[in-house]
């Protein structure tokens, strides 16, 4: 009974912690010391438990992706993914909207981070949307909700952090998200085409010629190739087997450099000790959150409180799979509400696996299913961290934006959540494919 009440208590004091502002570390530092009191847990035990947990190698992957991120928005490469893209959409109504969102998808597959991807490509295109004749709430909503795309396409350092949380072959979890990346990649297309193709305020360019439209994107393409390699390069090389993804993360690394210095000449050493140092600074965050994050799912674990998650939901919903999913993903909603993506990820990984596990849910799909549900979360009200930073960069408050964001998230992003919870193979198709032992 005493489990129970302490499950509860630690839930309900990560939620406040959290909601009033909190630092996540210290929430979750603060849960961690509550378990410790009251089941008498040895401290030591589970500070040693957290530490061994941080020296996985498939972490190491954490910082080099970072860095490559922060590397890639100062030496140019962005851009050059943005104009390839645009020389390819320009003459079509709504197609900078449309360059958006896929260039959110190309920025995922070097960076991995939804955070930069709304830091970046918002900086780049909100003022281009409106400049275009798109208001700027909708610019806002669109950029904020195309970023949890570049947690689904892979690399993706929420994948990363719940594949070593798990026990879970990183690839594997690589591969479970791309499906639904492309699907929603795809929708939010489709749902800005169809919003704009009436409204008269939007810019429409000159149709070019044959040979005009194909010279421009051959000139597009060659000033790109550097950029466009990258993820070839990355992507490619993981999944064929050359190299291991934290391997992968330093290769991008200095291929970055590569295209910084030499290439595109835009890298300076000024920028790339900024880039370090950013870099560091956000890897420290990380670390001391997963630190306090192992702590406290340790001591849960001590405590049995997974499997009593576990057998309750099941016991509750009679054993229907259906019910069960439909309380993951509800879960996993609420908790992308009020905290990132790393963090989610992680406290997934530790709660509510076991569940999806008892309940017949293959481990890799709901890898799939977390990301999905997380990355909802994170555009949708009260917190929404992904609105809020779109919403600083263009200058707007939340309720001047909220409605379009919420059309855009609930008409794309929850279909996808409930295709990929409910049919099994859009996220298995690939890691079956491409993978033995699946």
């Amino acid at each position: 009974m005493i489990n129970l009440i302490l499950g509860i208590g630690v839930t309900i004091l990560l939620l406040v912690l959290i909601s009033i502002g909190v630092p996540v570390y210290s929430s979750f530092a603060a849960a961690a010391l509550l378990i410790t009191v009251v089941l008498g847990s040895d401290l030591s035990y589970m500070v040693g438990s957290a530490l061994w947990q941080l020296g996985s190698f498939s972490l190491l992957a954490l910082p080099l992706f970072v860095m490559a991120g922060f590397l890639m928005e100062n030496s140019g490469v962005t851009t050059r993914l943005i104009l390839w893209v645009k020389s390819i959409t320009g003459s079509i109504k709504g197609s900078l909207g449309a360059v958006t969102v896929i260039s959110t998808a190309l920025f995922g597959a070097i960076s991995g981070s939804n955070a930069s991807a709304v830091a970046t490509i918002g900086t780049i295109m909100i003022p281009q949307l409106e400049k275009e004749g798109y208001s700027r709430r909708y610019a806002t909503a669109l950029v904020a909700c195309s970023a949890p795309i570049a947690t689904l396409i892979p690399p993706s350092i929420a994948m990363i952090l719940f594949s070593v949380t798990a026990g879970l072959p990183v690839i594997a979890c690589f591969l479970s998200t791309v499906v639904p990346g492309i699907l929603i990649t795809s929708g939010y297309v489709l749902y800005n085409y169809l919003k704009v193709r009436k409204n008269p305020e939007i810019k429409v360019y000159e149709k070019k010629d044959f040979t005009s439209f194909y010279r421009e994107i051959g000139k597009r393409s060659l000033e790109g190739l550097p950029a466009l390699l990258m993820p070839v390069l990355v992507l490619g090389g993981i999944y064929s087997g050359m190299f291991t993804p934290t391997e992968a993360a330093a290769v991008a690394i200095v291929y970055t450099l590569l295209v910084g210095f030499v290439a595109y000449r835009k890298l300076t050493i000024g920028l790339f000790y900024s880039s370090l140092v950013r870099a560091g600074t956000v890897t420290a965050s990380i670390m001391l959150m997963l630190f306090c994050i192992f702590c406290m799912g340790r001591g849960l674990m001590l405590g049995g409180y997974p499997e009593m998650i576990s057998d309750f939901v099941i016991n509750a919903s009679g054993g229907n799979t259906f019910m069960v999913i439909l309380i993951l993903n509800i879960t996993l909603l609420i908790m992308g509400m009020f905290m990132d993506d790393c963090s989610g990820s992680v406290l997934a990984a530790i709660l509510l696996l076991p569940l999806a596990t008892n309940a017949g849910i293959h481990p890799i799909q709901f890898a799939a299913i977390a990301g999905t549900n997380l990355g909802l979360g994170n555009v949708t009200p009260p917190c929404a961290p992904l609105l809020l930073m779109a919403g600083g960069i263009s200058g707007i408050s939340l309720k001047e934006y909220f409605l379009h964001g919420m059309k855009l998230s609930l008409t794309v992003h929850l279909p996808v959540v409930f295709l990929t919870s409910y049919i099994p193979q859009i996220s298995l198709f690939l890691p079956q494919l491409l993978l033995d032992n699946m």
